[in-house]
C-alpha cells in the first residue's frame, strides 16, 4: 500500500450529488438593494457585471441522512460558472468565498442564503506566473483589513502570494518561489501571531515555511526548513491554536486523521502527533480542508475525504462532516457527497456551517445547522485561530 496519495484535479467525472437530479435550472439569484457589509463590499445591482457566475443551480438535496445529534442540515446550493477550490472566510453575516475561475483566483461574498451579496472580484492575472504557467491551487484568509491568497502554479514549482483590500484592490505581491524544485502544490496558509504563513512541500518529512508582516514584507530573508519526525502529507489545513500550531491531515498512508502539532516557531513538538479519528477496514480518511473551533460550544468541525479500502481518488472519494468535544472524541458523522467529491472547506457564521466541496466541474455549498451536546459534554479550554 502506498504511503502517499496521488491523484488528479482534472481527472474527474461529472458525478452528482448524493440524490440530486441533474437539474441544470437557472436561478439567478440578484439582490435587490444596495447595501455595504462589514468587508466594505457595495452591492451594486445596477452593476451586475458578473454574469460567468449568477448562472447557478439551487436543486434540493432528498437524501440527507438524520438530523443530530449536532448537526442538522439547512440548505444546500449549486454555485454555477466555477470549477474547482473553494475557499471560505466568514463575514458578520455570510462569508466570502473564493474559486478558480477561468484559470484564475478570484472571490465574492455570500449572505447564509446564498444569495450573491458583491459582483465576482477577479485577484490574479496572467502575468502573475511565467510564461506557460496556469494556476494550480490557492488559499486565502482574512487579517484586520487585508485579504490574503496564496496560489501554486501547475508543475509545482511556483509560487506566489498576494494581499488585496476588502474589496479586491490589490495592494500587494511577494514571489514565494519560481521554477524551483520543491513541490509547493496545496500550500497551508495561516495566522500566527500578528504574521501572515505559508505552509508548503510535499507529503514527506520536509517542509517549508515563510512568514510575512501585514504589509506582506517576508519576516525573514529565506523560507524556514523543517524536518518532521514522521512523514506528513500536504494535503491538509493548519492553524494556531493558543501557542501552538496545529496542522490538521491524514497521517502518512493517508488512513487516520491526525494533528501535527510545532511551536509558534515551528520546532515540531515533543508529542508531535495525535490521532483524532481512526481508520476502521484500512479506510482513508484524508484531506481536512475544513477546520473550525466553535468557543461557545468548545467544539471542533472537521470536514475531510473519504474512501474506502482500494478506491480511488478522483471517482470514489466523498466529503464527510465530524463534530468532535474538546478531547476529539467524535459526536456526529455526516456525508455530504456522492462519489467523486474532493477539496472540501469550511467556515463557521454564527451557529452555522457552511461547507464546500467540488468534483472539478460542480461546486457545491451546503449550510449545517449546530447544536450544543449535553451539557456534560462540554469541557473548558481551547481557544483557535486561523
Amino acid at each position: 500500500m502506498p504511503t502517499i496519495i496521488i491523484w488528479s484535479v482534472i481527472g474527474c467525472l461529472a458525478f452528482n450529488k448524493i440524490g440530486d437530479p441533474d437539474d441544470t435550472a437557472s436561478n439567478n439569484n440578484e439582490p435587490t438593494s444596495d447595501t455595504v457589509d462589514d468587508t466594505g463590499f457595495i452591492i451594486d445591482t445596477a452593476n451586475p457585471n458578473d454574469t460567468s457566475i449568477n448562472d447557478t443551480t439551487d436543486t434540493e438535496d432528498t437524501s440527507v441522512q438524520e438530523d443530530g445529534p449536532i448537526l442538522f442540515f439547512e440548505d444546500d446550493f449549486q454555485v454555477g460558472g466555477t470549477q474547482q477550490w473553494a475557499n471560505l472566510w466568514p463575514t458578520s453575516n455570510g462569508f466570502l468565498f473564493s474559486t478558480m475561475q477561468n484559470e484564475q483566483v478570484a472571490f465574492r461574498r455570500y449572505d447564509m442564503d446564498f444569495n450573491p451579496q458583491s459582483n465576482l472580484t477577479l485577484v490574479t492575472g496572467l502575468g502573475d506566473f511565467p510564461p506557460g504557467i496556469q494556476m494550480a491551487d490557492h488559499e486565502f484568509i482574512r487579517m484586520d483589513n487585508g485579504l490574503y491568497f496564496v496560489a501554486s502554479g501547475f508543475g509545482d514549482q511556483d509560487l506566489i502570494i498576494i494581499k488585496t483590500d476588502l474589496q479586491g484592490n490589490r495592494l500587494s505581491k511577494y514571489t514565494i518561489q519560481e521554477n524551483l524544485a520543491i513541490d509547493c502544490n496545496d500550500p497551508h496558509l495561516l495566522i500566527v501571531d500578528e504574521d501572515v504563513c505559508v505552509r508548503w512541500g510535499t507529503s514527506g518529512t520536509e517542509k517549508y515555511i515563510q512568514c510575512f508582516d501585514e504589509a506582506l514584507s517576508p519576516v525573514t530573508s529565506a523560507p524556514l526548513s523543517i524536518t518532521t519526525p514522521e512523514p506528513i502529507p500536504q494535503l491538509g489545513l493548519s492553524m494556531q491554536v493558543n501557542n501552538e500550531i496545529w496542522s490538521f491531515t491524514g497521517d502518512a498512508p493517508q488512513r487516520d486523521l491526525i494533528i501535527s502539532k510545532y511551536d509558534t516557531s515551528w520546532n515540531p513538538l515533543s508529542n508531535f502527533t495525535e490521532i483524532i479519528l481512526e481508520s476502521e477496514n484500512d479506510n482513508w480518511n484524508w484531506f481536512p480542508g475544513g477546520v473550525v473551533h466553535h468557543e461557545g460550544l468548545n467544539l471542533w468541525f472537521i470536514a475531510f475525504t473519504h474512501m474506502e479500502d482500494g478506491q480511488a481518488a478522483d471517482f470514489d472519494s466523498v466529503v464527510k462532516l465530524a463534530a468532535f468535544d474538546a478531547n476529539f472524541q467524535l459526536l456526529d458523522l455526516k456525508t455530504l457527497s456522492g462519489s467523486g467529491y474532493t477539496r472540501p472547506n469550511l467556515v463557521l457564521v454564527g451557529d452555522y456551517l457552511i461547507v464546500s466541496y467540488d468534483n472539478t466541474n460542480l461546486v457545491w455549498l451546503e449550510k449545517w445547522r449546530i447544536e450544543a451536546p449535553p451539557a456534560t459534554e462540554t469541557t473548558e479550554g481551547t481557544e483557535a485561530t486561523q
